[in-house]
Formats: structure tokens, sequence, C-alpha cells
């Protein structure tokens, strides 16, 4: 079906999102860090991407960032991960990181994949 490339430096989050996302016939690619996230880009143009924020060396928002300055890169959906639970935070990460949809962690396994079909249904 999809590719999706899946960057979250808890590796309990990445198994999870693999587990959930791969028998519905997804092609999950999962890495630790915005870091290599990029260098997969170099190879890869995944149909989403699901980020967490708060990870070391290069965090999401910094990854976002570089993600919407690439004009090949601007149409990905981003689903954002976050513990962050405040309405100020899905504004922003909303407005300002040009993300397409919020979770909040910890989440229901059936949010995570109706978020990904709704986003998929949309590119």
């Amino acid at each position: 079906m999809a590719t999706i490339l899946v960057i979250d430096d808890e590796a309990a989050s990445r198994e999870l999102v693999t587990k959930v996302l791969s028998p519905l016939g997804h092609k999950v690619i999962a890495v630790r860090d915005g870091e290599a996230a990029m260098w997969e880009l170099e190879h890869l143009m995944p149909d989403l991407l699901i980020v967490d924020l708060q990870m070391p060396r290069m965090d999401g928002w910094e990854f976002i960032e570089q993600l919407r300055h690439a004009p090949e890169r601007r149409t990905i959906p981003i689903l954002v991960m976050t513990a962050r639970r405040t309405f100020l935070d899905r504004h922003v990460a909303a407005r300002l990181a040009r993300v397409d949809a919020y979770l909040t962690k910890p989440f229901k396994l059936q949010a995570l994949s109706d978020k990904v079909g709704q986003l998929l249904e949309k590119k």
C-alpha cells in the first residue's frame, strides 16, 4: 500500500507503530532521529511521515523545518506524535510546523491506524 517513514527515538514506539501498520499492508521504515530520516529521504519518497517531536541530535521540529524547505518534499503528509497535551502544542504543531495531523502519546492503536488512513486518503 503505502511507504511510511517513522522517526522516533524510543525503540518501543517505533516497534509499536510498525506492528500496527505493517499488517495493514504498509511498508514501514523506522529510524531513531531526524538525521537518520534525512539520510533515508535521500533514497526514498515516502507517502507519509510519522514524527516524534522530542528526540536527540535533530528533534522533530528541526526535521520538519528542513523537510518543508525541500520543494519536492513539501507535500508529504506529516503525522506528529508527542507526549505534550496542551491545546497550544496542537496549535503550534499545525500552524508553525505545517503538520497534517497530531497524536498525543499514549494513544489508542485504532486512533493511529485511523489517522494514517485519513492522511493517505487525502494524498
